[in-house]
């Protein structure tokens, strides 16, 4: 969906809840996940989850 409607207007940002960096960024790489990410690591103590 991203690959198709990217070119419209569509984003996604990603707001992670995990705890460590490495492994996150990996995972963004391996899945080759081109959008915008974000997260401050501190799982699901994270600042999006008391939202």
């Amino acid at each position: 969906m991203y690959d198709e409607y990217h070119s419209l207007g569509f984003e996604i940002v990603a707001v992670s809840l995990d705890k460590e960096r490495n492994r996150w960024k990996d995972t963004i790489i391996q899945d080759d996940l081109p959008w915008h990410h974000l997260s401050d690591l501190k799982g699901s103590n994270s600042a999006p989850t008391t939202i």
